[in-house]
């Protein structure tokens, strides 16, 4: 929040919530990303066809996307093959002397691995055709792609942008407010002597404190007011604006008593 406009008669602040903007458009991209690889990057479907001649074995893999999208590659002179990392669920490489070919995430690994041992460990083993799906990507790329698309597309379209008024001229406080959602922006107008002061209302985030601004207001009720534990007693209704940090609270309630009230800062 800052103020954008100070005059002798007009007092104007306006808040993005340029966080939660940030925060929802690289949840976005997590999800395009999710989605981009689930689709066009993750093999679907798998088929592994294995040859000996005499001493050399080559292998050629063919992979399928779930849009469709095919690969092929061929490794020659087939050595032996590998299991990186631990436990049953390792992705599996076949190893020639000059590069290697990652051939398996299926859930069916241990079989897999073992199945291409034994076929590279028997001499009078002539061919191997493995064929398997590989439906991992597809099974929990809807998990991420569900909830950091649902907070991506809430954070964006649903955060508040206002600005708030304080014009002398014409006697009133003007707050507008708007979602990108909305085309056009909620307008809600209270008269400027019924200003009475501002009191700053504190929040915690897992970022650190966050502060609202509340415009203490007499004889009027707000469409969207709220009953807050106030300093001073007063027949009162209040409207919320909104700060980032507490100087920054503080610097603002001070220019707009001082605008309003005539207090000195």
């Amino acid at each position: 929040m800052r103020i954008i406009e100070q005059t002798s008669e007009r007092l104007k602040t306006r808040y993005y919530p340029i966080n939660s903007w940030v925060v929802g458009g690289c949840c976005l991209c997590v999800t395009l990303h999710t989605l981009v690889r689930s689709l066009v990057w993750e093999p679907t479907s798998t088929v592994l066809n294995c040859t000996r001649q005499t001493t050399s074995v080559t292998c050629q893999l063919q992979q399928q996307t779930f849009i469709g999208i095919q690969q092929e590659q061929t490794l020659e002179a087939v050595r032996s093959v590998e299991g990186v990392g631990g436990g049953t669920n390792r992705p599996i490489w076949l190893v020639a002397p000059t590069q290697t070919l990652p051939v398996s995430n299926s859930s069916s690994r241990r079989d897999t691995f073992n199945t291409i041992q034994t076929f590279l460990n028997t001499p009078s083993a002539k061919s191997l055709t493995l064929r398997y799906d590989q439906p991992t990507a597809m099974l929990f790329a809807p998990i991420p792609i569900l909830l950091f698309g649902g907070l991506g597309l809430a954070l964006l379209f649903l955060s508040v942008a206002n600005s708030c008024t304080f014009d002398k001229t014409q006697n009133q406080i003007i707050l507008k407010s708007r979602t990108l959602m909305e085309k056009q922006a909620s307008i809600e107008t209270f008269s400027l002597s019924s200003f009475q002061g501002i009191e700053i209302e504190s929040y915690s985030t897992k970022i650190g404190n966050r502060y609202n601004l509340l415009l203490v207001l007499t004889h009027e009720k707000p469409p969207f007011y709220r009953p807050v534990v106030k300093t001073h007693v007063l027949s009162v209704d209040v409207v919320a604006i909104i700060a980032l940090n507490y100087e920054q609270a503080t610097r603002i309630t001070e220019t707009i008593e001082s605008f309003v009230l005539g207090k000195e800062v």
